[in-house]
């Protein structure tokens, strides 16, 4: 894909193909504000994984933060839907709203009971992303040194989550740790938000080899817009052709129906000054932020061109002008994520 030919039309046929496409975005931490709703349908937006509970160290703090979640989401009603099944992502789409999916991106309110799993799902949430970047009682995480693996433990957590029909993200989880979940689930499972770590030597991105595997296992891979998994080379902002580019070795390693994007926009939840405290070069993690060049910041934490959701046009428009086909284009901006949403919440 990456040397198709330029596709005449393209500008003109991305509107009407992304208005009639399901658009799902991977992976969200965005303040979802009636501006931000806004965005999300000025271009589309069909659902998105929403980030309800980051950092939550147990069952308690996450009731908590879905709680604060729900209530904030309560007053919006006319804006977005809440998706606890495939229909909810199609009944936003015909109702012209946004569906938002609650994940976890951390395992760790589970604690050591499976029975945590039942009642998370119980109470919507539908994605959790087994790690963060730590290691807790399911696995180890990215930036763990030791590498552990998915623990006895987490074998268990993970046919739970099998059971009751949520889908297992491994985004920030370590490479052993991904390997096994790809190879235990009874179920396919997702690695939301990373890259390939051929192109972008990051702790948080995969190898090819894991692509692969989860892509013969039915799984889908999202592309992360956040610029440190994105700069090839790590000396520039990554551009939305770069993106194109990121998209383009993907689908060529492990086929198109495999290929998603999960943005990890996290937009109006920080000030310049919070965020370059917590997530700038040297932050909390920066083994993974300072990795890239002097040129990143609070302004160009994401790719430029789909640094925003009212942007996300964009990337349909590009897909179409690398000469994808629009059957081609709509597996990777949603239908991709659909289907194995269908496939592991039924």
């Amino acid at each position: 894909m990456a040397t198709a030919p330029q596709k005449a039309g393209a500008s003109a046929r991305a509107p009407a193909l992304h208005a009639q496409s399901v658009v799902i975005d991977g992976l969200i931490t965005s303040h979802l504000t009636q501006e931000q709703f806004e965005r999300f349908r000025a271009w589309g937006v069909t659902a998105a994984n929403w980030t309800a509970v980051y950092f939550a160290h147990d069952l308690d703090d996450a009731l908590v933060d879905l709680a604060t979640a729900l209530d904030h989401l309560a007053g919006m009603t006319e804006y977005y839907t809440s998706v606890r099944s495939v229909a909810d992502i199609h009944q936003a789409k015909r109702e012209g709203k946004v569906g938002v999916i609650l994940g976890l991106q951390n395992g760790r309110p589970i604690g050591d009971r499976l029975e945590y799993v039942r009642i998370l799902h119980a109470l919507g949430v539908r994605i959790i992303q087994l790690t963060y970047n730590e290691r807790n009682f399911i696995g180890d995480g990215c930036t763990e040194p030791g590498d552990a693996g998915l623990s006895r433990f987490g074998r268990d957590a993970v046919r739970a989550m099998n059971r009751v029909g949520i889908l297992v993200d491994l985004s920030h989880c370590g490479l052993r740790t991904t390997r096994e979940v790809i190879e235990w689930s009874e179920k396919p499972v997702a690695i939301t938000h990373a890259n390939p770590s051929t192109l972008i030597r990051s702790p948080r991105n995969k190898p090819p080899e894991i692509f692969k595997a989860l892509a013969e296992r039915g799984g889908v891979a999202g592309m992360c817009a956040w610029s440190p998994l994105a700069a090839h080379p790590a000396s520039e902002r990554p551009t939305l052709e770069k993106f194109l580019d990121i998209i383009d070795y993907t689908v060529n390693l492990i086929g198109v129906d495999h290929v998603g994007f999960g943005t990890d926009h996290g937009e109006g939840v920080y000030t310049r000054d919070v965020w370059e405290r917590k997530w700038g070069p040297q932050g909390l993690y920066p083994e993974v932020t300072g990795i890239v060049g002097p040129w990143f910041g609070f302004e160009t934490r994401y790719v430029d061109g789909i640094h925003s959701a009212a942007l996300l046009g964009n990337l349909t428009e590009g897909l179409l002008r690398r000469g994808y086909s629009d059957e081609d284009a709509q597996k990777i901006i949603g239908g991709n994520f659909l289907r194995l949403l269908g496939e592991v919440w039924q």
